[in-house]
Order: structure tokens, then C-alpha cells, then sequence
């Protein structure tokens, strides 16, 4: 793996690395940070749902399945 670590990057074998400094050379010029893709929604909100219902308690062993289902369908529709 490649790494992300900026003090590996200080490292003489790993900066020296073509591939390491072309991967590190992308994320500094075009990366951008998922949060910020508005689509990402569709995935995060309804896992923090999820979630939400394995702590409440409204998930459960019983329905885990049909639950797990409906956030799938979450997640690949263009509404959450």
C-alpha cells in the first residue's frame, strides 16, 4: 500500500518512489474529500440511521435482516 502518511513521505526509499510520489502528487492536486460530495448522502445518512436503530434498540436480531435490506435500498436510490 501507498502510503498517506506524511511523515512516511519523509522517509529517502518512499518519497523516492515513482509510484508513491504520483499517488501523493493526485491527492494533493484533484482529491476531494467525500463529505463533501453531496451523493454521499445517500450512503451516510442512512447508515448513521442504522445505526441509530441498532443503539436504540429498534434493530434487532429478529429484523436485522429486513432492516439491513432497507437501508441497501436506501443507499441506491436517488431519495433517502
Amino acid at each position: 500500500m501507498v502510503p498517506c502518511n506524511l511523515e512516511l513521505m519523509e522517509e529517502p526509499d518512499i518519497a523516492s518512489d515513482a509510484l508513491v510520489a504520483a499517488q501523493n502528487d493526485t491527492f494533493n492536486r484533484t482529491s476531494i474529500l467525500q463529505p463533501f460530495v453531496a451523493a454521499m448522502n445517500n450512503c451516510w445518512v442512512p447508515v448513521e440511521n442504522m445505526g441509530k436503530g441498532i443503539r436504540n434498540g429498534n434493530v434487532t436480531h429478529e429484523n436485522a435482516g429486513e432492516q439491513t435490506e432497507a437501508m441497501n435500498a436506501a443507499m441506491n436510490s436517488n431519495g433517502i
